[in-house]
């Protein structure tokens, strides 16, 4: 059975995040033995930020990924940079836990947004960050919801949402699939690979060793941890374990208790040629990232180089339909018929 890095390899060649960015030069392999205090398994989101901010602190970090930085799903998501937990998120986060710990998540999540703009500034990432975000309602069943959640958040967390009513989704979007919206200024949406690589560059400038194409192939634990790979090893003090649902993959699974609580879920995307400045604009006058209120929803939002980029659908094991484009084309075009010409270069 085909692994799910096997899987992903050409998902990852036709990614127009990969397609759109020059890559530095690739982190030495790990190929010799070493000491540090902490060694980091993972160079996505997780694995970089907790590098960058263990070597700001003074600690010495190595940090192992097994491609490249980013080549998992920091590097190839929908780009949206969202506070809170999507609509009625909240609700159910107060219902399986307490009004306490949902607050506490929220405020994380506001964290992490202040964070985000933050580290842009502080290192001067260009990853064509945006603010502005509208969660749109299918019907009017679906709009009673989101209205629903809408005062909920306002009340419950203070937060300042707009609601957009028929003729004033109109100025954001050029659509006549949906009966209403929220928008939300303190959210937004960004190239996510960028954000990634600048993170990286952020590490390494900070003194983290990173190293890539460098699989974890064994973690033997004790007092003192030893992370080895093919050609190497890291006795350290603490291990960070940031492989989301790649730590499976490797050698003799070094985490299965994490494995056990982390399923692989993924959606479709697809990238339009280029659109004109004043066609895009058009389509999206605010230029705000969108997803629906469906629960398999439909997300999308306009790149810094005027293209559409769709999401929609999901996956479970990584395969791609080989009809993907012309499924995708279809649910674009059900909100966007006037996309009907536009040729689709990225899936």
């Amino acid at each position: 059975m085909s692994s799910l890095l096997t899987k992903e390899q050409g998902v990852v060649e036709d990614s127009y995040y990969e397609a759109s960015v020059t890559r530095p030069p690739p982190g030495p392999p790990l190929q010799e033995k070493l000491n540090a205090d902490v060694c980091v398994i993972g160079g996505g989101y997780a694995g970089l930020s907790c590098a960058l901010e263990l070597a700001e602190r003074g600690f010495d970090v190595a940090l192992l990924e097994a491609q490249r930085i980013g080549w998992g799903a920091s590097g190839r998501n929908g780009g949206h940079a969202i506070v809170g937990f999507g609509a009625e998120g909240e609700d159910a986060i107060e219902l399986q836990c307490s009004r306490e710990i949902a607050r506490r998540a929220w405020d994380v999540s506001l964290e992490g947004m202040r964070l985000l703009e933050d580290r842009l500034a502080r290192f001067g990432i260009d990853c064509h960050y945006r603010r502005g975000y509208l969660t749109l309602a299918v019907s009017e069943r679906k709009a009673e919801q989101l209205m629903s959640w809408m005062r909920h958040t306002r009340e419950r967390y203070d937060y300042p949402l707009e609601w957009l009513d028929r003729t004033a989704l109109a100025a954001q979007i050029a659509s006549q699939r949906f009966a209403a919206g929220v928008y939300d200024a303190g959210s937004g949406h960004l190239h996510p690979l960028l954000y990634c690589l600048g993170l990286g560059e952020a590490a390494r400038r900070a003194g983290v060793r990173i190293f890539e194409n460098s699989a974890v192939s064994r973690l033997d634990r004790g007092a003192r941890p030893v992370v080895k790979t093919a050609e190497g090893e890291v006795s350290c003090d603490r291990v960070v374990m940031a492989g989301n649902v790649y730590l499976g993959e490797f050698g003799d699974h070094p985490a299965p208790e994490i494995e056990a609580r982390i399923m692989p879920v993924g959606t479709y995307m697809i990238a339009t040629e280029p659109l004109t400045s004043a066609r895009a604009d058009a389509l999206m006058p605010g230029r705000a990232a969108a997803s629906d209120n469906n629960l398999i929803l439909d997300y999308f939002r306009l790149s810094a180089d005027h293209r559409l980029l769709f999401g929609a659908g999901e996956t479970y094991d990584a395969t791609t339909p080989r009809n993907l484009i012309d499924r995708m084309r279809r649910r674009m075009t059900g909100v966007f018929p006037q996309l009907a010409d536009v040729n689709i270069e990225y899936a």
